[in-house]
């Protein structure tokens, strides 16, 4: 299995270009979900950077989905919450860096890490579909 990150602070200084701005809601005491509109959705991001750093209100966070695999796909865009802090994804690969793809969907970008190879094979421009592992990262940067 690869490394994905080696600290928060490492991934947030790779990936901080591709931070989402977004709504946070009002944190749950003692929770270590925050609960972020995606789109016209919403979902619970897995906080690694709390607790208690996120401010509810709009942010910029990072968004980091863990998938098994991605695979090529000619479907129409998608970004569909599948669970409580899960989702699944067709969109244009923009980037793609040692084990993660950033992935441009629905006018967000999520940067995806995947736990297999098929990340050597995608190419910039290529649309891709992948359903995410429990649960979606988020790496708060700053409220706006």
């Amino acid at each position: 299995m690869p490394v994905l990150e080696h600290s928060v602070f490492e991934f947030i200084e790779r990936f901080k270009q591709h931070a989402v701005k977004t709504t946070l809601y009002p944190q749950i005491e003692g929770s270590p979900l925050i609960e972020a509109k995606l789109g016209s959705q919403v979902i619970y991001l897995f906080d690694r950077t709390g607790p208690y750093s996120a401010k509810h209100g709009a942010a910029l966070v990072i968004v980091n989905p863990v998938a098994e695999t991605i695979a090529l796909s000619e479907a129409d865009e998608l970004l569909s919450i599948t669970g409580v802090s899960s989702l699944e994804a067709i969109g244009v690969v923009v980037e793609t860096e040692q084990s993660h793809v950033i992935v441009r969907v629905k006018g967000m970008t999520l940067v995806v890490g995947v736990l297999d190879d098929s990340w050597k094979s995608v190419k910039l421009g290529q649309r891709i579909a992948f359903r995410s592992v429990d649960a979606v990262h988020g790496f708060y940067l700053k409220a706006l």
